[in-house]
């Protein structure tokens, strides 16, 4: 999205954007390190003998830590975007506001898609995670194709999250459809 940004709307409209990726990256560097912590216990509910009500109650309170982990920082990127972008670099980034009020929501979106992809890699759901990555990064080209050139960096960030917001929403509708298959132990 930052090529498609930068060719329709130039650097400065790219340098808006990217100064607010930088709080995605710092959140989402954050909730990976997290998420690391919860590899070991995701790949134990999945290899060993735990019932589908097991696996259920781990991935809604595995999710619910994560969100809960995103939300301070979304809370302030959608409340006081402005602000953070004229303290953080230059009030001229301040025009980025919008962009960063969507980043913010993708990082709650982000944190609960860690969840998901985890649990599909440690259950050896590898094809259908790879299709949906493969998905999700051709509807993010056609989106940033539809929603940049009319909307600049709040078009890219819209593209983002819903590119990969639909490639996390289906490893979830795919999580849930192999633990309605499993049967309990």
């Amino acid at each position: 999205n930052q090529v498609v940004l930068k060719h329709y709307h130039g650097a400065a409209e790219l340098g808006g954007y990217a100064a607010a990726w930088v709080m995605v990256a710092l959140v989402s560097t954050f909730l990976a390190q997290i998420a690391r912590i919860g590899k070991p216990a995701t790949a134990r509910i999945t290899s060993g003998s735990a019932t589908r009500q097991e696996k259920l109650q781990f991935l809604i309170k595995y999710g619910l830590v994560m969100a809960l982990l995103a939300l301070p920082a979304t809370i302030i990127v959608v409340a006081v975007p402005e602000l953070i972008l004229e303290v953080l670099f230059f009030p001229e980034y301040a025009a980025a506001a919008p962009a960063l009020q969507v980043m913010g929501i993708y990082m709650v979106i982000f944190s609960v898609g860690q969840v998901a992809s985890q649990y599909m890699v440690s259950a050896r759901l590898d094809k259908a995670y790879t299709a949906y990555v493969v998905l999700g990064g051709g509807l993010g080209f056609i989106m940033c194709i539809l929603l940049i050139p009319p909307m600049g960096a709040l078009g890219a960030a819209l593209a983002l999250v819903f590119s990969h917001g639909f490639s996390i929403l289906m490893y979830w509708r795919k999580v849930l459809l192999s633990l309605k298959s499993f049967s309990s132990v």
